[in-house]
């Protein structure tokens, strides 16, 4: 896989579909919920994937972006939709809540929020100028 540019990463235990396939999936259903209840069309939902979660992920991914959402406020939901997450749990236990306290699921190595928040954003904003100047915004 390495040889063809591919990054394998081995899941802890068999289940059906990939972590990525498994991912997008839960995204595909609930962009058709949002087309089939005409919430949004088509090309609405697009572009605001394309322009939000489209250049966060590639900087802070789908669990980091815990750490900036605040893993008290993500404990809270989830508890008040009945699930028990014993990741966040544990870690909101240990006064860890993330980006604020520099540690949450990641350990931001006693950075202050203020520096991590600098360096995301600045890596945010060069996603932006990079699929601006690409047009990745417009439909291919």
């Amino acid at each position: 896989m390495e040889r063809i540019g591919k990054k394998p990463i081995v899941m802890s235990q068999f289940v059906q579909r990939f972590i990525v396939n498994r991912i997008q999936n839960a995204i595909i259903f609930s962009a058709m919920e949002i087309v089939a209840n005409g919430w949004a069309t088509p090309e609405q939902v697009d572009l605001a994937v394309k322009s939000s979660i489209g250049i966060r992920m590639p900087i802070i991914g789908v669990i980091q972006t815990l750490d900036f959402t605040g893993l008290g406020l993500v404990n809270d939901i989830s508890k008040s939709v009945g699930l028990k997450i014993p990741l966040i749990d544990e870690a909101v236990e240990k006064g860890h809540f993330g980006v604020s306290t520099s540690k949450g699921i990641y350990d931001y190595g006693g950075r202050t929020e203020e520096e991590i928040l600098r360096k995301r954003d600045l890596l945010f904003l060069q996603m932006i100028d990079h699929l601006e100047k690409i047009e990745a915004f417009k439909p291919v």
